[in-house]
């Protein structure tokens, strides 16, 4: 926030929570069971207690300034509870996180695209990307494909 401002951060934030969302919806328009969304949270866990001193403060401006109260601060023992182990000073749970199974995901993604009428071209090198007024071309080294619109996806 101190180099981009709260406006900024709070734009970010808001970003953070529709992308979960975004990809709830996604899971649950395409039929992606096997992509095993789940909203269950995530904690972060303090080593210290200077750095549980910031995960305080983290969550005060998330009450205080962003009105969200989906992050709660865990003591030493709720989080000795929640993760199995007695090495953190405490932490906080992020109930509005998720969690899914990455692979399957994409594959769900590439079906819904295919089924709307993409084409999925994969193990592609791009060599290049030409953007035209009404089209794109992408030129790999077997040959070149045009079309109105590129997604580029690339591991991790």
């Amino acid at each position: 926030m101190a180099t981009h401002g709260r406006e900024a951060a709070l734009q970010l934030h808001a970003f953070g929570k529709q992308a979960v969302d975004y990809v709830e919806r996604l899971v649950s328009e395409f039929n992606m069971a096997d992509a095993r969304f789940s909203k269950s949270g995530y904690i972060t866990a303090a080593h210290s207690p200077v750095a549980m001193q910031g995960l305080r403060s983290a969550v005060e401006w998330l009450e205080t300034v962003a009105s969200d109260r989906s992050s709660t601060l865990l003591d030493a023992e709720e989080t000795a509870a929640a993760m199995g182990t007695r090495t953190y000073h405490g932490g906080v749970l992020n109930a509005y996180a998720g969690q899914l199974h990455p692979l399957n995901y994409v594959r769900g993604l590439a079906r819904a695209a295919s089924g709307k009428g993409a084409q999925v071209f994969e193990q592609t090198p791009v060599r290049a990307i030409q953007e035209g007024i009404d089209n794109v071309t992408v030129t790999t080294d077997r040959g070149r494909v045009v079309a109105k619109q590129v997604l580029i996806a690339t591991d991790a």
